[in-house]
């Protein structure tokens, strides 16, 4: 059987999945964009207990682990200032889960990054922070 959802659920589902859609394609312009630097990737959407990092990827020596921050515009902050601490702590956890699980790449100089999309313009920002 058919459950009808109340107009307002529906809308906000449609919302959730639109935004998801639009998070999905940035991400792989994001991707395309360090692949046309040189960048070569590890991994997409790598999860671990306390999160999930967009990508992984090596590039001039480093493992870069890279969070993907989309913005239409600069307000409040734009791209780049929506990473908070809480959002770093959880990629460094989940990058510090991804080197135990594989070993390979324990011994390579590790950096997070932020690929930071606002309405056109991409912006990598490298060294965004760093493990306290």
């Amino acid at each position: 059987r058919w459950k009808l959802f109340p107009l307002q659920k529906m809308k906000k589902l449609l919302q959730r999945l639109t935004k998801r859609a639009i998070g999905d394609e940035k991400e792989r312009l994001a991707e395309r964009f360090l692949c046309a630097q040189g960048a070569q990737v590890i991994g997409r959407n790598v999860s671990g207990p306390r999160g999930e990092i967009d990508l992984i990827v090596k590039h001039g020596g480093y493992l870069i682990f890279v969070e993907t921050r989309y913005r239409n515009n600069q307000s409040f902050g734009g791209a780049a200032a929506s990473v908070s601490a809480s959002k770093q702590a959880k990629v460094i956890a989940t990058a510090q889960h991804f080197l135990q699980r594989h070993p390979r790449w324990q011994r390579s100089p590790c950096r997070f990054d932020v690929i930071a999309l606002e309405g056109e313009s991409i912006n990598w920002i490298k060294d965004a922070f760093q493990l306290e």
